[in-house]
């Protein structure tokens, strides 16, 4: 059988003495240690996780304005083509209607510059026609039916509208 001296009852009191003091002094503060880390921990893992969230968002918020950005480049450079090409339409036109403009005058022109010469050629031809016809016919024709008469074989070389062939 067991035998319980003294000894032993001593040891039995002595290890819970020892517990009692283990629990009051060291069990105690490593537990509440533990728990402030443990605490500290989950803040620490708390803050993390709305940090976390933060950036995200902030990602978002960044990517929403790049793309907003980039909407508004896109929309700027389709207005400056847009604009460039309407200048550029009304450049052409601009300067198809002054050449069209030129033109006509350039036309009027060489028409009116074309009608000076046939009257002067005409009014030479018929000068050179009185004096050849004058040489040869003096004695028979006068100046005035002789003028009509080169006038009238003017108009019949010269056509209908009273333009030379040539």
């Amino acid at each position: 059988m067991i035998s319980l001296n003294f000894t032993l009852v001593m040891q039995i009191i002595n290890f819970l003495i020892f517990l009692l003091i283990l629990w009051r002094f060291a069990y105690r503060p490593l537990v509440r240690m533990l728990d402030q880390r443990r605490a500290k921990i989950e803040g620490d893992l708390s803050a993390a996780q709305k940090e976390r969230e933060q950036a995200e968002r902030l990602s978002q918020e960044v990517a929403a304005q790049l793309a907003d950005g980039r909407r508004q480049v896109q929309e700027m450079l389709d207005r400056a083509r847009k604009t460039m090409e309407q200048e550029r339409e009304q450049a052409l036109a601009a300067t198809k209607a002054e050449q069209q403009r030129m033109l006509r005058e350039s036309e009027q022109e060489i028409a009116m510059a074309r009608d000076r010469a046939l009257a002067e050629i005409r009014r030479e031809i018929v000068g050179l026609a009185l004096a050849c016809a004058g040489k040869i016919i003096q004695d028979k024709l006068d100046e005035k039916s002789n003028a009509a008469m080169v006038e009238a074989y003017i108009d019949r070389i010269g056509g209908k509208d009273g333009r030379m062939p040539c």
